[in-house]
């Protein structure tokens, strides 16, 4: 079953419920951690879904600008065979008998292209689908126009995306890993796909972070914009506050969309790794093999470290001074639509916790994971 059940993202795994900002955070139990226990995460994002049939009379704002965009080139660009391979590659890891299968597969928003109705429905039947249980934010484009689209998100309750409003950050805990999806979609002017998240979400992420830091969780914030530098018009805004706000309370890693690019970077002032992944349907450029854009995912693997190995001081946000091993395997399926792109994988093999991060060394044919220019960011948002 790949929907959430209400307490539960695995089996045995409770969510954390939260209540208001006076009261704070309701009480959680601190983390099992087993020697050699390893959690294993898919990190998807903007799969821009074919669109269904879809009533005209929904294209009178914003929408209509979108939709020429679509038939002109977007869908041309993203295509359902780029993402049938994906999904293919990624329920073949799952169900390899050599190999421990996906406990959850987290994905960053833009599942849909106009935010409709009709489009969400669909979005759900794909999330239902996956072959573990998911957890997905929303997008810039799930949020395109303001009047509709959070009751559009409540049906997707099953997979944790209705944590806007006073109900994000919405919290799924995957054994020692604690999930943090946090939501940064907001309809937005045409030509702006910019995000925000608010100031009451920070307070209450803030806390969070504080009470899994001090259970000794993995702290694994998602959301849709990076917090990283991008246009104006297509960047998180306040996104420097926001990694202060990770830097100051804590968080052992980021996982984001929208820039239809597979990184992996530090947040600008932290040492904290910030993983981005392509599109799982875009479809990389003719002649550029290789290209980071290429539809891909990010098989994930988290091991905590023995607790008796030494640490430094602890700074801010420490996460109770345990370190964990992350190995991230940058996924591209064969049979791409152009013959030359083959398949490339991309790997990065690195530690996270109470010393800050360390990196090995990365590897792929013609897709690389950024370990050793950490910081400057290129991307490009759609």
């Amino acid at each position: 079953m790949s929907a959430i059940a209400p307490n539960t993202l695995t089996a045995g795994a409770a969510a954390w419920p939260l209540q208001d900002d006076e009261k704070g955070p309701a009480p959680m139990p601190a983390p099992a951690l087993q020697a050699g226990c390893a959690v294993r995460l898919a990190h998807l994002s903007d799969p821009h879904l074919p669109p269904p049939p879809i009533p005209l009379w929904r294209y009178a704002n914003k929408r209509l600008l979108s939709r020429i965009l679509w038939e002109s080139k977007r869908k041309w660009r993203h295509r359902p065979e780029q993402c049938a391979r994906v999904l293919a590659d990624l329920k073949s890891c799952h169900d390899d008998p050599h190999s421990p299968p996906l406990d959850a597969i987290l994905c960053c928003g833009d599942l849909t292209n106009f935010g409709t109705k009709e489009e969400y429905a669909a979005a759900a039947d794909w999330l239902a689908g996956l072959p573990a249980p998911a957890l997905a934010v929303a997008g810039n484009h799930d949020a395109m126009v303001g009047r509709s689209w959070r009751q559009h998100l409540a049906g997707w309750a099953p997979w944790g995306a209705d944590g806007v409003g006073l109900a994000a950050p919405v919290v799924r805990l995957v054994g020692p890993v604690a999930v943090v999806a946090v939501n940064s979609a907001r309809p937005r002017p045409p030509f702006i796909s910019n995000g925000l998240v608010d100031a009451p979400q920070q307070r209450r992420l803030a806390s969070i972070l504080d009470r899994l830091g001090e259970l000794g969780y993995f702290r694994l914030v998602m959301l849709h914009h990076p917090p990283q530098p991008l246009p104006a018009d297509k960047r998180l805004q306040g996104a420097l506050g926001f990694a202060r706000l990770l830097h100051q309370h804590g968080a052992e890693m980021v996982l984001y969309g929208h820039t239809h690019r597979s990184t992996l970077q530090r947040i600008p002032g932290t040492t904290i790794p910030c993983l981005g992944v392509a599109s799982t349907s875009l479809q990389a450029p003719r002649g550029r093999a290789g290209d980071e854009r290429g539809a891909a995912w990010n098989d994930i693997t988290i091991i905590p470290l023995p607790a008796s190995q030494p640490s430094a001081p602890q700074g801010p946000g420490a996460g109770g001074g345990r370190q964990w091993q992350v190995a991230v395997h940058l996924r591209r399926p064969q049979g791409d639509l152009f013959p030359h792109e083959g398949s490339i994988r991309g790997e990065a093999v690195f530690t996270t916790g109470a010393q800050g991060t360390s990196h090995g060394g990365s590897a792929g044919g013609g897709v690389k994971i950024n370990t050793s220019q950490l910081g400057s960011f290129q991307g490009k948002a759609a």
